[in-house]
C-alpha cells in the first residue's frame, strides 16, 4: 500500500555476495534523480561500498557520532540530519567502520528492528524516495531495512546458486512480516551481469521470468563501464562515459515511479521538454548512423512549486510559468549512434549548454556550467528532460 504522504522508501537487498546489489542501488537512484525524484541513500552494509563508490572513502573513516550511534542510541537519534552527505545525484546516509559491530548492539536493544525506521522519520520529508542499500547477510540490519521500507527490490545472479538465495530471502522476509504483522512488497527483480554467452544465464533468466510472472524483473548486462562510473564516485547517469544499459535502469526507475504514484505531474515542478526540431541523419553504414542536431524545441513548465529541495531546501530565482523556445544550435556536433538506439540529448555539444543559457537567460539556468553537459546541468536546478 502507498501513503502519498510519506517518501517511497525501497531496500536493495539480496543475503548473497557479490550480485552487484550496490551497482543495482545506486544506478537505481540515479535514474531517480534524472527523472526529477530527491533520493536519500542510506548505505546499510558494513563494508561501507555503497560509500566508496559514491566518492566518500574518508567519510566511512569518520569519528562518532555516525550511523552506528544513531541505531544504537535512541537519546541522539534525530542527529541523523548530521550525518546527510552531499552527492550530485543524491543525498547519502553513509556507512561507517564502527557498522561492524553494531549487529550485537541491536539484538541487545528494545525494538532492535525499528531503529532505522524511527531515525528516518526525523529526515524522511525532504525526499521523494529512500533507497536503502543492505548488507549481504542476514540479520538485525536487513530487518531494520525491511521493517523501515517494506518494499524490495532484489538483484541476482544469472545462475543456478541464485535460485536457493531467493528461497531463504522470501523465507527471511515472510517471516519477519509475520513477526512484526506488516506487508512487504515486492516491487522488482534485477538479473544483473548477465553474460549472454553461457547457457546457463538464458536458462537462470527464463526460470526467473516464470516464477516472477507478476513482478516486473529487469535484465542487466555486464558492462565494464558500470564499474568505471563507480569507481569515479558516481552512477552512470552522471559519468562521462556512455553506457547501453542506462536504458534498462531507467526503465527500472520509471516503473517504480508508477508504482509508487509518481506517474502524474503535480503543481510546482520545473519540466523541461526538448524534442528535435531539426536535424540531419548520414547512414555509413548496417549499424551506424551519424547525427547532427541543428534545432531543438523548448518548452518549459512548473512542477512542485516551492518543495523543499532535499534537506537543504535551496532557494531558487523566480521563474516564468511557461515558455515555448525554438532553439538553434550554432556549432552542432555529429554524433555516431546505432539505427536502433535513441539519440540522448546528454551526449550533444557542450556549446548548446551555452546556446540554452543564452536563449532561456540566467534567471532560469542561473547555475549552469558549460563544461558538463545539458541534462546533468539542468537536472541541478530542477529542470529534467524528458
Amino acid at each position: 500500500m502507498v501513503n502519498p504522504s510519506q517518501p517511497a522508501k525501497l531496500a536493495v537487498t539480496n543475503q548473497k555476495g557479490g550480485v552487484g546489489k550496490t551497482a543495482v542501488a545506486i544506478n537505481v537512484a540515479g535514474a531517480l534523480n534524472t527523472l526529477g525524484q530527491d533520493v536519500l541513500f542510506v548505505d546499510l552494509d558494513p563494508q561501507g561500498n555503497a560509500t566508496e563508490n559514491l566518492g566518500m572513502r574518508e567519510v566511512y573513516d569518520s569519528e562518532p557520532p555516525t550511523l552506528f550511534d544513531v541505531l544504537t542510541n535512541a537519546d541522539i537519534r534525530e542527529t541523523i540530519t548530521d550525518l546527510v552527505e552531499s552527492h550530485e545525484e543524491m543525498d547519502v546516509i553513509p556507512a561507517s567502520i564502527d557498522m561492524t559491530a553494531v549487529e550485537p548492539e541491536l539484538t541487545l536493544s528494545r525494538r532492535s528492528g525499528e531503529q532505522l525506521d524511527l531515525c528516518l522519520q526525523h529526515v524522511e520529508e525532504a525526499y521523494d524516495y529512500i533507497i536503502v542499500d543492505c548488507p549481504p547477510y542476514l540479520g538485525n540490519l536487513m530487518d531494520n531495512a525491511l521493517y523501515a521500507t517494506r518494499n524490495v527490490l532484489i538483484p541476482a545472479l544469472a545462475e543456478d546458486t541464485s535460485k536457493r538465495a531467493f528461497e531463504l530471502l522470501f523465507d527471511h522476509i515472510n517471516a519477519l512480516a509475520a513477526d512484526y504483522e506488516i506487508g512487504i512488497e515486492e516491487r522488482g527483480v534485477v538479473v544483473n551481469r548477465i553474460d549472454v554467452r553461457k547457457t546457463q544465464a538464458k536458462e537462470m533468466i527464463e526460470w526467473v521470468n516464470s516464477a516472477f510472472e507478476e513482478t516486473p524483473t529487469w535484465k542487466i548486462r555486464e558492462r565494464a563501464s558500470i564499474q568505471r562510473a563507480l569507481t569515479n564516485g558516481r552512477s552512470i547517469f552522471d559519468d562521462t562515459e556512455s553506457c547501453d544499459q542506462a536504458d534498462v535502469f531507467m526503465e527500472v526507475a520509471t516503473n517504480l515511479n508508477k508504482q509508487f504514484g509518481f506517474t502524474e505531474v503535480q503543481p510546482g515542478q520545473w519540466v523541461m521538454t526538448v524534442q528535435i526540431d531539426s536535424g540531419r541523419i548520414e547512414t555509413r553504414s548496417k549499424t551506424e548512423h551519424r547525427v547532427t542536431l541543428l534545432a531543438l524545441m523548448i518548452s518549459l513548465s512548473p512542477r512542485r512549486l516551492n518543495r523543499p529541495n532535499r534537506l537543504n531546501n535551496l532557494n531558487r530565482p523566480n521563474h516564468p510559468t511557461h515558455l515555448n523556445k525554438r532553439l538553434q544550435i550554432n556549432h552542432p556536433k555529429t554524433l555516431r549512434t546505432q539505427p536502433s538506439s535513441k539519440i540522448r540529448l546528454e551526449h550533444t555539444c557542450t556549446s548548446l549548454n551555452t546556446s540554452i543559457r543564452n536563449s532561456l537567460g540566467n534567471s532560469i539556468c542561473w547555475r549552469l556550467n558549460t563544461s558538463m553537459s545539458i541534462m546533468k546541468n539542468l537536472r541541478k536546478i530542477g529542470i529534467f528532460i524528458h
